[in-house]
């Protein structure tokens, strides 16, 4: 049986071994002397995504949606309550008892009709505000890169799989976007995303 994980690290070794000695061998021939000046910056995603203030208004949503699944729940279990105390009500008929599990039902498609609308509306607030911000750090990093003169930014932290064996702190712009973007974004309300 092949063990993946020893595979990618395999070939991640031998594409890094190559593109190395590549690298190393046409600067030292001077071949690529103008790429020889290549700026790399790294930035650290969950940094970014823990701190950037502007990503914590995902936690608003989150918030507001389990809340309303709260109420949801509460409201379906008075609701099981009820049904309950109707089935067991020995002074209602039978077609009594039918009637009013019937009013119960159609007052729970219009609670759960309303709270499916509440749900689906916080979720496209979140879709929109995600879409914004995104296009938003995106438009950050190329300005920055180009007043850097960075040829690429990349991510320093990456669930299990290391894209950068070595980075100087001094091109680690995880701070300057975070506050580029906190400053950029500093009027940012959940409101603006809510659907109306």
């Amino acid at each position: 049986m092949i063990d993946i994980k020893k595979t990618i690290w395999a070939i991640l070794l031998v594409v890094t071994l190559t593109i190395s000695y590549y690298l190393t061998t046409n600067i030292y021939n001077n071949i690529y002397s103008k790429e020889a000046n290549i700026k790399i910056a790294v930035l650290n995603g969950i940094k970014l995504k823990e701190n950037a203030k502007c990503f914590k208004l995902h936690e608003i949503n989150a918030e507001k949606l389990s809340n309303i699944l709260q109420e949801m729940n509460k409201q379906e279990m008075q609701i099981r309550t009820q049904y309950n105390n109707i089935t067991k009500n020995k002074k209602l008929s039978s077609k009594q008892k039918q009637k009013e599990i019937n009013k119960l039902e159609n007052n729970w498609k219009k609670v759960a009709a309303n709270y499916n609308k509440e749900i689906q509306n916080i979720k496209n607030t979140d879709d929109k505000l995600t879409k914004y911000i995104n296009e938003k750090l995106k438009t950050i990093l190329e300005r920055i890169a180009k007043k850097m003169n960075i040829n690429a930014i990349l991510n320093k932290e990456n669930s299990e799989l290391i894209f950068v064996f070595y980075n100087n702190s001094k091109i680690d712009i995880t701070d300057k976007i975070i506050n580029i973007l906190d400053n950029e974004l500093k009027d940012l309300n959940i409101k603006d995303f809510e659907e109306k």
